[in-house]
């Protein structure tokens, strides 16, 4: 009876292993594009082996209204909606923030507006239905850790408990 016992709670936690497991990919808005070479419809991404999509991506930028860029990489309207659509409800879509060579985007922001950009990833978030942001500062320099580590903890007290935050390390 007791090894009957031990390999049930061994067959639950690892049934509770493999729950809590964490996949993703990454989904690059300009591959949405029907005149793109590289077009990949949302519908023709076999979901089958991740739990998480990251929609790559918005990017910080003093210049553009509200901080964000989200033309570069073609993740606004239709394109964030499609990959919304298609994902939900079986798996969580995060929109990225960042990517390569977005350091200085994110130090001129942030170290002027930070609670705007905190504010507008939000409202981002909210009006396209992500389930969270995955923040991808590259290249994250030691001299700018600390206004890294600000950032994330505004960001997270911006975004409601059910939103996902999580950075590319």
């Amino acid at each position: 009876m007791k090894l009957i016992h031990s390999l049930l709670v061994m067959s639950l936690l690892t049934l509770s292993t493999l729950r809590a497991q964490w996949v993703s990919a990454y989904y690059p808005g300009y591959v949405q594009d029907p005149t793109s070479s590289e077009y990949l419809p949302a519908s023709a991404i076999d979901t089958t082996a991740v739990t998480h999509i990251l929609h790559h991506s918005l990017q910080p930028n003093f210049g553009t209204p509200g901080y964000l860029d989200s033309t570069t990489n073609s993740v606004g309207g239709t394109h964030s909606d499609a990959i919304i659509q298609y994902a939900h409800p079986s798996k969580k879509v995060l929109i990225v923030v960042g990517g390569s060579e977005t350091a200085q985007g994110f130090i001129q922001v942030i170290g002027q507006h930070p609670d705007t950009l905190a504010h507008n990833i939000k409202r981002f978030v909210d009006r396209h239905g992500y389930d969270g942001v995955d923040i991808d500062w590259e290249p994250l320099a030691a001299a700018d850790t600390l206004l890294y580590a600000q950032f994330i903890r505004r960001l997270r007290d911006t975004l409601t408990n059910a939103k996902t935050l999580s950075a590319a390390i």
